[in-house]
C-alpha cells in the first residue's frame, strides 16, 4: 500500500462524501495505530461519483419505482371509496379514512415499510451525483414517485368497475414483491462510507494491517449510532428554521394534493355523471402537469445553478435551487382556482383538465426545488434532512382529505378550491424570498448537526 498519503486542506463547500484522502495514520482512545482508507484519489472509480451514467441513471430509476408504488397505493383507493364504503356497509367519511391512515404512517420513522423510500431515495441521488449534475436526477427521482397519484386513480377506476376494488389490493403486493426482488439483485450501495467500511475490511484481511474507515474507529457503539440517526430526523426538525419552512411548505402542498386526489373522480362521477373508468382517465391532465414541469426542470435546474455559480465566483449555494420554487408555488394555486370554479359551473370537461395540468406542473417544480435546497443544504446528512422535511408533509396528508368533503358540501368546488388557493398564496408566496434572502444567515442559526 505504500506510506501513508499526506491529508489534503479540507474544502469548506466540498462534504465528507467528496473528498479524495487517501490514506492516513489515526490513534484510537486505546493507542492503537491505525489506517484510515479513503478514496484513491478523486477519480477512484469505486467513489458512486464515479460510477458511469448509465450505473447512475439506472440506480436513480430504480430507486424511484420504490416511490412511485409507495404513493401510488393510497390513491389508488379514491375511485374505490364509494365501492369499499358499499360493500364493507360505512359512511363515505370512514372510507376516507382509509386513505388518511395510510398516509399517516408515512410519517413514522422510517414508517411502516412504505415511507423508507422518502428517506432514502435523495440521499441515494445525493450519493451518486455531484451538484452541478445533481439537478437532472432529482427532477427524474421527484417525477415518477409523483407519477403514482396519477396513475394510482387511473388503474383503480378501471378495476373498480371491471374487475373488483379487491384487485388494488392484490395488484399493488405483485407490484410491491417485484420491487423488493429488483432492489436485492441490482440496487448497490451508494452510502460513501459504507463502502470505504468494506474496503477497509478487505484490506485487513489482503493485509493483516489496521486498516478502517474512518467510522469504524468510532468511539460510538451501535447502539449509540442508531439511537443518533433515528432522533436525527425529529431534532432536525425541532432545531433547523430552514428545514420548518420546507416542511410546513411541502406539507401544506401535499396535503392539498391529496385533497384534490381524494375528491377528483367523485367529482366527475357526481357532477358530470361519468363512469369510474371515464373519471379515473382524468388523471392524466396530472401526469400531463408533471411531465410539463419535468420537461422544465430537465433543462433549467443544473443550467440555474450554473449561472448563479459563476455569477458568485464559481462558488456554489443552496440557495441556487431556489429560483424555481417561484413558477411553482404561482402556478399551485392558479391550477385550484381554475378547477374549482370549472367545475362548479359544470364547463367543459376541458377547462378543468387544464386547472389540473397547472396544478400538476405547479406543485412539482415547488416540490423538487424544495427537496433540492434540503439536500444541497445538509449534504452530509442527506436522508436525515429528507425525512425531516417530510414528516409534516404526510401529517398534512392524513388531515387534509378527511375535511375535503365538509368543505366542499359547505362551500362548492368554486369557494372551496378558492379556499384552498387562498392559503396556498398566502404560504407559498413568501417562502422562496425567505429562503433566498435569508436561507444561509437561517442555517447558521440552526443548531449543529451531529
Amino acid at each position: 500500500m505504500g506510506s501513508p498519503a499526506a491529508v489534503p486542506v479540507e474544502t469548506p463547500d466540498i462534504p465528507e462524501l467528496e473528498k479524495g484522502v487517501l490514506v492516513r495514520e489515526t490513534n484510537t482512545i486505546e493507542q492503537t495505530a491505525n489506517l484510515i482508507v479513503s478514496w484513491d484519489g478523486p477519480s477512484d472509480p469505486s467513489n458512486p461519483y464515479n460510477w458511469s451514467a448509465s450505473r447512475k441513471w439506472a440506480t436513480t430509476l430504480l430507486t424511484s419505482l420504490g416511490g412511485l408504488v409507495t404513493l401510488m397505493s393510497g390513491p389508488m383507493l379514491a375511485p374505490a371509496l364509494d365501492a369499499i364504503g358499499s360493500d364493507l356497509h360505512i359512511s363515505q367519511a370512514e372510507a376516507s379514512m382509509a386513505l388518511s391512515i395510510y398516509i399517516l404512517a408515512f410519517a413514522l420513522m422510517a414508517g411502516l415499510g412504505a415511507s423508507a423510500e422518502f428517506a432514502v431515495s435523495g440521499a441515494i441521488v445525493a450519493d451518486c451525483f455531484n451538484s452541478d449534475e445533481r439537478g437532472k436526477s432529482i427532477a427524474v427521482r421527484s417525477f415518477l414517485p409523483l407519477l403514482g397519484p396519477a396513475i394510482g386513480p387511473i388503474v383503480g377506476g378501471v378495476m373498480v368497475q371491471q374487475v373488483s376494488w379487491r384487485w388494488l389490493f392484490y395488484t399493488l403486493s405483485i407490484f410491491a414483491a417485484l420491487l423488493v426482488i429488483l432492489f436485492a439483485l441490482f440496487l448497490p450501495e451508494t452510502h460513501a462510507q459504507t463502502l470505504l467500511s468494506r474496503k477497509a475490511a478487505r484490506l485487513r484481511k489482503e493485509t493483516g494491517k489496521s486498516f478502517y474507515a474512518e467510522k469504524d474507529v468510532s468511539s460510538m457503539t451501535i447502539a449509540v449510532r442508531l439511537k443518533i440517526t433515528t432522533l436525527r430526523p425529529t431534532i432536525m426538525l425541532c432545531t433547523q428554521p430552514v428545514i420548518q419552512l420546507a416542511a410546513f411548505l411541502m406539507g401544506y402542498q401535499f396535503g392539498l394534493l391529496y385533497i384534490f386526489h381524494a375528491t377528483f373522480a367523485s367529482m366527475w362521477i357526481e357532477r358530470y355523471e361519468q363512469s369510474h373508468t371515464a373519471s379515473g382517465l382524468h388523471y392524466f391532465a396530472i401526469v400531463t402537469g408533471c411531465l410539463s414541469a419535468l420537461l422544465i426542470e430537465w433543462w433549467a435546474m443544473d443550467a440555474i445553478w450554473a449561472r448563479l455559480k459563476a455569477r458568485n465566483g464559481g462558488v456554489a449555494r443552496p440557495e441556487n435551487r431556489v429560483p424555481l420554487m417561484v413558477p411553482g408555488t404561482l402556478l399551485f394555486p392558479v391550477g385550484l382556482l381554475i378547477y374549482g370554479w370549472a367545475a362548479q359551473q359544470r364547463v367543459h370537461w376541458i377547462v378543468v383538465d387544464i386547472g389540473a395540468v397547472l396544478l400538476g406542473c405547479g406543485y412539482l417544480l415547488s416540490t423538487t426545488a424544495v427537496q433540492s435546497y434540503v439536500i444541497e443544504a445538509y449534504l452530509d446528512h442527506t436522508a436525515s434532512g429528507a425525512a425531516a422535511a417530510q414528516l409534516p408533509r404526510n401529517v398534512f396528508a392524513f388531515a387534509f382529505p378527511i375535511f375535503a368533503p365538509s368543505l366542499y358540501d359547505s362551500l362548492g368546488y368554486g369557494l372551496g378550491n378558492t379556499t384552498l388557493a387562498g392559503i396556498a398564496v398566502l404560504f407559498g408566496i413568501p417562502a422562496p424570498y425567505i429562503l433566498w434572502r435569508y436561507g444561509e444567515s437561517l442555517r447558521k442559526r440552526g443548531k449543529a448537526v451531529e
